[in-house]
């Protein structure tokens, strides 16, 4: 079962991503994958960490490429307005891989990148086979061309603009819940 949270930019799909891995964690649901999480200073964006769901590693992943001594380099990968690390990708990559076989994978966040195949497409495609649910954030523009793309079939889509933060966390975890509790 593929579950979607999607929203505009800065709408808080991460925090709900994260909040609903919290609630897995305490219940002993074995989460996999990756999420994006956004480092905002003075309300502005100035890059991204990565979250690995397996062991709760944290490492960062992308900076603003305007930022004052941000030089890429051979171990950064520009996109848009962010210079992304290599070296996280290819773990955050390695997370999804390996996340297929969890009790739960989390995708954050799957954008126009992916659909051009950067950041996290590499194993996108395997979602179709996965027998487990999977919670994957996407923003509203482009949820359509996620799912046309991978052929994905989505189970349910909560928009976190429209429900709000608390029900979309709510929406996600009771249905997580049917889904983990007739596997288990």
């Amino acid at each position: 079962m593929i579950i979607v949270v999607t929203g505009p930019r800065g709408a808080g799909k991460s925090l709900v991503l994260e909040k609903v891995a919290e609630s897995l964690r305490s219940r002993a649901i074995s989460l996999g994958g990756v999420i994006s999480r956004g480092l905002v200073e003075d309300g502005k964006r100035l890059g991204y960490e990565l979250v690995c769901l397996a062991d709760n590693r944290v490492l960062p992943l992308a900076n603003a490429a305007k930022r004052a001594g941000n030089t890429p380099g051979d171990n950064r990968v520009n996109y848009g307005a962010y210079d992304f690390c290599a070296e996280a990708l290819r773990i955050g990559n390695q997370a999804v891989f390996d996340g297929m076989g969890r009790d739960c994978l989390f995708v954050d966040e799957i954008g126009r990148w992916e659909l051009e195949g950067g950041g996290w497409s590499r194993y996108l495609g395997m979602l179709r086979e996965r027998q487990g649910p999977a919670l994957l954030a996407i923003r509203q523009d482009m949820a359509l061309a996620v799912a046309e793309r991978w052929s994905l079939t989505i189970a349910r889509i909560f928009d976190v603009h429209s429900l709000g933060i608390p029900a979309v966390i709510d929406g996600v975890l009771r249905e997580l819940k049917k889904t983990l509790t007739r596997e288990r």
